[in-house]
């Protein structure tokens, strides 16, 4: 995965996987991958972003096999829809303070089980 910086709030990322030709007992599997790429842009001092991807670009996952054994041959395409198109918009609402919670007895807890000790 390589991220590229275009602009101060614009980063590109492109990821590319890969397997080559390989065989699994009498299969053979062929060559597949998959080219991923997305962007990502922020807004309103970085409160906002919104990313758009895509996935599988050039549809070069699926899975081709052959199996050739003896005096017999099978071959199968194992296909599925891995082109996907991704929509991500998040908006970050800033610090918000969390309230510690005393509950009655915790102390006393945690001294019985061996946490604090005076």
């Amino acid at each position: 995965m390589n991220q590229f910086l275009i602009s101060k709030n614009t980063k590109l990322e492109v990821s590319l996987f890969g397997n080559g030709p390989w065989v699994d007992g009498v299969t053979r599997i062929e060559t597949r991958g998959a080219l991923n790429a997305g962007i990502k842009q922020n807004f309103l001092k970085d409160k906002l972003s919104v990313s758009i991807g895509l996935n599988d670009i050039f549809y070069t996952l699926p899975v081709i096999s052959e199996v050739k054994f003896g005096n017999q041959y099978s071959s199968s395409i194992h296909s599925w829809d891995s082109r996907r198109f991704n929509l991500s918009i998040n908006y970050n609402f800033g610090k918000i303070k969390v309230q510690q919670r005393n509950v009655k007895g915790i102390d006393e807890e945690k001294g019985r089980v061996g946490g604090a000790r005076n």
